[in-house]
């Protein structure tokens, strides 16, 4: 868990306006409507200009406009006749006209809040109100307005005339309103000549020629009339003292809503030379002055200097500490210095909205973040979330119904479908699967807010976000950064609408991948699966690679051969009783009984692991269904690379997922019972296959031997020593055929422990030397190269006779004579094949005897073709002789 690091959070220290908290938060009180300000109307924030200079950060740019048109008007000195703004869509254009139009009809109250403004010019108080005429593009109609007094107006120069000066100025230029034909600049100079000082404030200008296209003039139209209108009227304010005009144009064509752009270009073109370029105005907000923007229009206070550097301070150290999950510029002391300026804002979430939403035709740089941020403040101060150190990206909580609106209106209603599904409720499921800090932290959805954040963007080339970005809008001091790296990989699989390409994360309204993979999972039978599940759990036995012979998933014990070497045999996974399984398969081959128990090796799956290998086969063959589909060949080759790379990753998870769900191991136990063999050492878990972790985890747990001691022999296997001798093969067999004994890796670590048993004088080793029972004494050397069915083992005691020069003759021993042993007895039996338990039983019975079977088996017929083979190899394997004929023969 994260220690709570001493920062204060933000909500503790900053203190939002009232009107944040008011109401439903009408998004009113950040637009603003020149001809609205004219009028009283609308939000107070702007119409009474008290509370609009309150909350107004006077910008560098601002500052210098409103001096020189104050001066100007003012008569302090020529200054500039004419300026036009021409910035970004929601650039500040019309707040800058706001302040202008305040400072000219209300300069008493602008004294009042900015009394620098005037002393810088030598003024030592107000001066009176002055005259202001609002054309506003947007608002007015080329149509034409009736007003109070009765008449029509029908032009923006009647509209000039009449704001300027009412009834009566307005007949000055009654007649050249009346027929829709602009006045010269000498009658609009004597017009402004009665009025001054006098202020006109032109906006949307572009907006209202693309109306007046529509109205015609003669042989031209009222576009056209207005064109000229704006030349004479820039004429006519350049002559006059006392006089200002400051006109808006927008930056770009893309902004006028107009259906051939190529006109809505030359209309602004036109516009453009007749104001002309020296005056060009480009950012009443400059870059690093939009913190103090958003922060005085937002927040009544916002903390001292101390706590934003402390903050500041502990968010670069945060950085620097993780230097590679961050850009390499947010490292720096000038990054400090940003987030020192931007609070209690990150400065990441102001450019985001600056750089990113900002060029958007449905996004205003200043209005816009405006109104956006209110909401996010609103949500945030309500939440209070414990380690919200600043405004980051992540608080955008798009769970908030308002709050989300705002900013689908952005990228479209199409994205309300991507939000609900992925940042909402996958980002919801995704936390609370991660649990712990994850959960606490809200990481998966944050993550999420953030990618959506930068998948919004004007540019096709900007959208979308790098790891190192979502990292620095979503994390904070004291949570690990990798923890971002887990969220996004499963992010990647889980989420519908999720891309990543080059090395960036974006939403898009186009289902992805999985949300595809998921459909072609509904499709996928319970049979497809089990295919595959077998397919691939071939892929991990590993039977290439191991010394045991290896039966996966047998159907029945006759599957299960009876013979003496190492059986590693996998359980079914839809086995309702594996024990009663495994001791039936212990017990019994096919109908009979088997020998070679302790051969035997059951691997069993855990079940939960085993559910988990399941859902990857599952998704494994929708991947490859979806692969085998028509709907493949329609992929993007990105998308169709993916799911290439998606199929070899999903068939090793299936691997992995296989490999480790089968780690139950269990051996025979005396008399016929099992036990579980337990690793002790977690390492062997990482083993490649299922075969070498059972290797590894028997010879670690001391049930598989490589090497084997004589001693070991004598105590465990050899244990009656009364006959005086072992054939090597039963004492091989025995440890094929008696539970609780280890499995040997090999035939030679037996003749190995024998002949150190020799060396060590525990035992001596003899071999029959021809058919005629002759027996010669064997070296240690020559233990491993003598024929094993050859070779066998004799007590000391034995080896002291053998030394003797002749045959062993009854003695007299406390008066009794010792009779040599009877000669050699013969069991002769016949039996049919059709029951073979006796003649099983039988040998069983003969374990432990010296001498010699003779077996003969008459088969009626023909031996079945895969029979014999079996037989063959079968004898072969163990160096029995045998001859196969035909009796006729």
């Amino acid at each position: 868990m994260a220690k709570r690091l001493e920062l204060p959070r933000v909500w503790e220290v900053a203190v939002p306006h009232p009107d944040i908290f008011a109401g439903d938060l009408d998004p009113a009180r950040f637009a603003i409507s020149l001809n609205a300000v004219d009028r009283g109307e609308g939000a107070k924030d702007y119409v009474e200009p008290e509370q609009f200079f309150e909350k107004t950060f006077m910008t560098r740019s601002l500052k210098a406009l409103l001096q020189g048109v104050l001066a100007r008007l003012a008569g302090r000195e020529a200054g500039v006749a004419i300026r036009h703004l021409q910035t970004p869509f929601g650039g500040g254009k019309t707040h800058t006209l706001t302040a202008l139009y305040h400072l000219t009809k209300h300069p008493d109250v602008a004294y009042e809040k900015l009394p620098e403004l005037f002393k810088e010019l030598g003024l030592e108080e107000a001066p009176p109100p002055m005259a202001a005429a609002v054309l506003d593009g947007v608002a007015l109609d080329p149509q034409g307005r009736r007003v109070k007094e009765g008449f029509e107006i029908r032009t923006l120069w009647g509209e000039l005339a009449y704001r300027l000066g009412g009834e009566g100025l307005y007949h000055k230029i009654k007649a050249s309103d009346e027929r829709r034909t602009a006045p010269g600049a000498q009658a609009l100079a004597e017009l402004l000549q009665e009025a001054r000082p006098a202020l006109i404030l032109l906006d949307e200008f572009v907006a209202y020629l693309v109306k007046a296209r529509a109205i015609r003039v003669e042989d031209s139209n009222l576009a056209e009339q207005s064109l000229v209108f704006l030349q004479e009227l820039a004429t006519a304010v350049s002559g006059l003292p006392q006089v200002a005009l400051v006109a808006t144009l927008p930056q770009s064509s893309l902004e006028v809503a107009v259906t051939r752009e190529e006109e809505a270009q030359r209309l602004l073109d036109r516009a453009l030379h007749i104001l002309g370029r020296q005056n060009l105005i480009e950012t009443p907000v400059a870059e690093d002055e939009i913190f103090g923007v958003l922060r005085k229009r937002l927040f009544s206070e916002w903390g001292d200097e101390k706590t934003a550097e402390k903050v500041a301070r502990a968010f670069r150290k945060y950085y620097s500490d993780n230097a590679g999950y961050f850009p390499e510029n947010v490292q720096d002391k000038r990054y400090e210095e940003r987030i020192i300026q931007a609070y209690p804002f990150h400065p990441e979430l102001i450019d985001i909205l600056q750089n990113r939403w900002g060029p958007h035709p449905r996004f205003q740089r200043t209005r816009g973040a405006l109104r956006l941020l209110a909401f996010v403040i609103r949500d945030l101060w309500q939440k209070r979330p414990g380690s919200a150190y600043l405004i980051q990206p992540w608080t955008v909580d798009v769970s908030n119904r308002l709050l989300r609106g705002w900013v689908v209106e952005v990228p479209g209603s199409e994205y309300e479908t991507v939000i609900t599904s992925d940042v909402l409720e996958k980002g919801y499921e995704l936390d609370r699967a991660l649990k712990g800090e994850y959960y606490r932290e809200r990481l998966a959805t944050g993550t999420a807010i953030v990618a959506l954040l930068y998948s919004i963007s004007a540019s096709p080339r900007e959208v979308g976000a790098t790891e190192e970005q979502i990292r620095l809008g979503v994390l904070r001091p004291k949570l690990n950064p990798a923890m971002v790296a887990e969220v996004l990989s499963r992010m990647r699989d889980q989420f519908w609408y999720l891309v990543y390409r080059d090395r960036k994360y974006r939403f898009h309204t186009k289902p992805n991948l999985n949300k595809m993979l998921q459909d072609f999972e509904r499709s996928v039978e319970p049979e497809e699966i089990e295919q595959s599940m077998r397919a691939h759990l071939e892929d991990v036995l590993g039977r290439r690679q191991t010394r045991f012979r290896v039966v996966p998933n047998p159907s029945s014990s006759r599957d299960v051969e009876d013979r003496a070497e190492p059986t590693l045999v996998l359980t079914p996974w839809d086995l309702s009783d594996e024990e009663k399984w495994m001791v039936d398969i212990l017990r019994h081959h096919g109908e009979g009984v088997r020998i070679h128990r302790n051969a035997l090796v059951f691997v069993a799956p855990v079940s939960q692991l085993l559910s988990e290998a399941k859902v990857k086969a599952r998704r494994l063959v929708a991947m490859e269904n979806l692969r085998d589909s028509g709907q493949f060949r329609e992929l993007e080759e990105d998308d169709r690379r993916e799911v290439e790379g998606r199929l070899r990753s999903q068939r090793e998870q299936l691997h992995q997922a296989l490999r480790r769900a089968y780690v139950r191991i269990f051996r025979p136990q005396a008399p016929d019972g099992l036990v579980e063999v337990r690793a002790h050492r977690r390492e062997l878990v990482k083993a490649a296959t299922i075969a070498e972790y059972a290797w590894e985890v028997l010879k670690e747990e001391g049930q598989l031997l490589e090497k084997l001691s004589p001693e070991y022999l004598l105590e465990k296997v050899w244990t009656e020593r009364e006959a005086g001798e072992i054939e090597f093969q039963r004492l091989w067999e025995a440890f094929w055929q008696r539970p609780g004994l280890p499995i040997l890796a090999s035939g030679r670590a037996l003749l190995e422990a024998i002949a150190e048993g020799q060396r060590k004088g525990l035992f001596g080793a003899v071999r029959k030397k021809d058919e005629t029972e002759k027996i010669q004494p064997v070296s240690p050397e020559e233990v491993e190269i003598t024929e094993p069915e050859r070779l066998t083992l004799v007590t000391r005691e034995r080896v002291t006779q053998l030394r003797g020069k002749g045959p062993v003759v009854a003695k007299e021993r406390e008066g009794v004579a010792e009779v040599p042993p009877r000669g050699p007895q013969m069991l002769r039996c016949t039996a049919n094949l059709t029951m073979l338990y006796p003649l099983r039983e039988l040998l069983n019975k003969l374990q432990g005897l010296s001498g010699k079977l003779v077996v003969e088996i008459e088969v009626e017929g023909e031996f079945p073709e895969r029979t014999q083979h079996e037989i063959e190899q079968l004898l072969r394997d163990y160096k029995v002789s045998f001859e196969l004929k035909d009796r006729s023969g």
